[in-house]
């Protein structure tokens, strides 16, 4: 799956899709992606759904990988080793 399609259809995968997709995604961020992502997981009020915790995380990934997929994020990927990330890029293990 490329990652424009994965962020295009975040909502509407499986759990078990979603899961494999994203554990795989993240291998690919740079660090700063996965620190926004724990701090909203360390962040999130557990009183609230899980439903709820999805689609918000969902946002914020979305967020995170369109700013890491910019001009911007290529010069912050530069400054954590990583080449640029398309989002016409095949998601990879």
């Amino acid at each position: 799956m490329k990652i424009k399609e994965l962020m295009e259809n975040i909502d509407n995968l499986t759990e078990e899709q979603r899961d494999h997709e994203l554990r795989k995604l993240l291998e690919m961020c740079c660090q700063l992606t996965k620190n926004e992502i724990r701090k909203f997981t360390l962040g999130w009020n557990t009183a609230r759904s899980y439903e709820e915790y999805k689609t918000e995380q969902n946002k914020i990934i979305v967020k995170c990988i369109t700013l890491e997929t910019s001009e911007l994020g290529a010069m912050v990927r530069e400054g954590f080793g990583l080449g640029p990330l398309d989002p016409e890029m095949e998601i990879t293990e």
